[in-house]
């Protein structure tokens, strides 16, 4: 979207510029045809026209660079949600593992004491790893 502003750029007239005009067609005679007059007349019309355009450029190109910051904060925002899930998503995905071995060391041994201390073992490890415990 930078690049679009960018490439809209281009030097505008200056104030000093544009009061040059204006007083040129402000200081025609009068008694010119009417024609010229109504040219002079649409000119000076069609100047205060483009000022007031300018400054509403002026204004939305100000807008667009707000937004332009605003969408840079939510995307930074964006990511370290991203990032977040992803993080989480990781340490459900352990916990449901270490939950599937001791299911499958409960389902395969029984319950004496030797497999308890195992799934124990498991459980206490996978915790530890999480930084829960």
């Amino acid at each position: 979207m930078e690049d679009q502003v960018k490439s809209m750029d281009h030097k505008y007239l200056t104030p000093e510029e544009i009061a040059a005009i204006r007083e040129f067609y402000q200081t025609l005679p009068l008694d010119l045809d009417s024609s010229v007059l109504a040219v002079r007349r649409d000119f000076l019309r069609l100047i205060d026209d483009w000022q007031v355009l300018m400054a509403e450029n002026q204004r939305l190109r100000e807008e667009l660079e707000l937004l332009q910051a605003e969408i840079a904060v939510w995307k930074g925002w964006r990511d370290k949600q991203q990032a977040r899930t992803i993080e989480l998503f990781e340490r459900e995905k352990k916990l449901v593992e270490a939950l599937h071995r001791v299911f499958q060391e409960y389902e395969s041994e029984g319950t004496d004491i030797q497999v308890a201390r195992r799934m124990r073992k498991i459980a206490s490890d996978t915790l530890e790893e999480l930084g829960i415990k």
